[in-house]
């Protein structure tokens, strides 16, 4: 090849070549913060999950321990799983900042929220929840039935978000 090009000055090449690499680069920009954003979307969503994963995991443990205490020695544990109701509560807040309050996930958190803090209020008054005749204490406490409001709002709750996180 010619240089330079038949017909081109020297300053004229030198510009084309500088727009090209200029254009290069910055396709390239863009393709890698791109792929950046995927990447820290990929990991928000990782992090999201494993902490959603704890906090089941905390109240699960909480409902296991509370089943074998007798009813003089679950404040305690009642207390735990009141940090795990908060956490709850947190992970539906951050879920609202993410995905927006229509998401099936914002449902599912404030189910599975609203259940832990029905239990929490039973299991301290030692009674149903006001103004209801449900003991959702007995109920989170109780051996497994699919028809309880620990399967409906806890445990399908929750593998719902997993399934819609995946």
């Amino acid at each position: 090849m010619l240089w330079p090009p038949v017909g081109d000055t020297f300053r004229a090449y030198v510009a084309r070549e500088a727009a090209t690499v200029t254009l290069q680069l910055l396709g390239i920009t863009a393709v890698g913060a791109f792929v950046s954003a995927l990447v820290r979307e990929a990991r928000e969503r990782r992090d999201f999950a494993s902490r959603l994963r704890d906090a089941y995991g905390k109240a699960k443990g909480r409902r296991r321990r509370l089943r074998r205490l007798p009813a003089a020695h679950r404040n305690a544990e009642l207390e735990l799983l009141d940090d795990a109701q908060l956490e709850f509560e947190n992970l539906r807040d951050e879920a609202e900042w993410t995905y927006g309050n229509s998401s099936k996930v914002i449902t599912d958190l404030t189910r599975i929220e609203k259940y832990l803090h029905d239990v929490v209020d039973a299991g301290f008054s030692g009674g149903p929840v006001p103004g209801t005749n449900r003991d959702d204490f007995q109920d989170f406490v109780a051996p497994y039935s699919k028809r309880s409001r620990f399967a409906t709002d806890f445990k399908n709750a929750y593998h719902s978000i997993r399934q819609r996180l995946r």
